[in-house]
């Protein structure tokens, strides 16, 4: 549930219950582009808060402990290849919660859901278990420990958007590098 660039990301690390302290990650993740991605950032910044240089708008697919060889493998010519996904179209649905669990808010995802978990799947047994202590759940961050006001807010703005405005393509996946301060794009893994 980790992400880059977003309060439950590497900058804000000390609250994520994925990312330790002292280690680095890796976490590939699939951006939400588009007025999509506009709108969400738009409420981020306006309701949540939420600073524009520390938002990124996606889902995530795997994080893990980064070390030299699990670089190697993401960064080989062949790597995108033997994961042998193909781009999917994706819609968010509602907006849910994995209270009490942890305080985050997130859009549910209604299409492409069986897409990224595959994708999951396929990454796990490609590059060991991640280092997330919850089953993967694909979603969009809306943020954590939002008010019940914002929470609201977010369902007003989100939960009756027609689907053509909730809809977005996955034509690849991003990675990244987190080294307890920075993330650092370290490849792009186009989908065929």
């Amino acid at each position: 549930m980790t992400e880059p660039r977003e309060q439950s990301s590497p900058s804000g690390a000390s609250v994520s219950p994925t990312l330790k302290p002292g280690r680095r990650y890796l976490s590939i993740i699939a951006h939400v582009s588009g007025e999509n991605a506009q709108r969400l950032e738009e409420w981020k910044r306006e309701t949540a808060g939420v600073p524009a240089a520390s938002m990124s708008t996606h889902v995530t697919v795997y994080v893990a402990e980064l070390d030299d060889s699990l670089l190697d493998a993401v960064r080989s010519p062949q790597f995108s290849e033997d994961l042998g996904a193909s781009r999917f179209e994706a819609r968010w649905g509602s907006v849910h919660s994995f209270r009490p669990v942890t305080e985050v808010e997130y859009l549910n995802l209604e299409v492409g859901k069986a897409e990224f978990e595959r994708i999951h799947r396929d990454l796990v047994r490609m590059l060991g278990t991640g280092a997330a202590p919850f089953p993967y759940v694909p979603h969009v961050t809306l943020g954590h420990g939002l008010s019940e006001e914002q929470v609201a807010s977010a369902r007003e703005a989100f939960d009756s958007l027609p689907a053509e405005r909730r809809t977005f393509t996955v034509d690849r996946l991003h990675c990244y590098s987190y080294d307890g301060q920075n993330w650092e794009e370290i490849g792009v893994l186009p989908l065929r």
